[in-house]
């Protein structure tokens, strides 16, 4: 413990000790303590509050893992537009499109975690799919015609599809669609929003 001695010390000895010895300054001080508390308190939640938000993003998977899971974006690949589903959280990728009678819009991207090999397999699917993975922006493999699973297939047999480029965003669309579209490795996805707030 260091012995140097501050000023602050001795004012605030004598000035309990007169506490002690005058009640009234006593609450006084009280109070003051919790006045003092109650306006940090209220600094500290409004400097919470209005806090800097981050509105630009360097990359597409990082814009895409901000919006909400399950929200909808408006996306482009070489001259066709596509209306995607979100899947940006654990919950919502394990599951996918399984269950669905149909898939509700023009497909589902998935924002996985981190660029890696990702695989994927159709237990509950109703209809077939093209899997198209990206590195970022970038269509780096394409697996089309994805079959369901038979419903009556123990999930131990059922096949798994990866891909053996590196990516980080998958999209899921009905089977044939890639091929029907010319959509091709290579390829960019074009988000519009992403584009407009990336701007400097």
């Amino acid at each position: 413990m260091s012995e140097n001695h501050h000023p602050l010390a001795h004012t605030s000895a004598a000035a309990y000790q007169q506490a002690q010895a005058n009640p009234l300054t006593k609450t006084r001080l009280i109070v003051l303590a919790l006045l003092g508390a109650g306006i940090l308190s209220v600094a500290l939640l409004v400097s919470w509050l209005y806090r800097p938000q981050k509105t630009s993003y360097t990359a597409l998977s990082e814009y895409l893992a901000s919006l909400p899971d399950g929200s909808f974006i408006q996306t482009t690949i070489g001259e066709r537009s596509y209306q995607l589903e979100i899947a940006n959280t654990a919950g919502s990728i394990s599951h996918g499109l399984s269950d669905r009678a149909q898939i509700g819009s023009d497909g589902m991207i998935f924002v996985m975690p981190s660029r890696a090999y990702h695989s994927f397999w159709m237990p509950r699917m109703h209809f077939d799919l093209d899997l198209v993975f990206l590195d970022e922006d970038r269509i780096v493999q394409i697996i089309d015609h994805v079959p369901a699973a038979p419903a009556d297939m123990p999930q131990a047999q059922m096949p798994l599809y990866t891909n053996d480029r590196l990516a980080n965003l998958v999209i899921e669309l009905p089977a044939g669609r890639t091929a029907l579209n010319n959509i091709q490795v290579g390829d960019t996805l074009v988000v519009p929003a992403f584009a407009v707030q990336a701007r400097p």
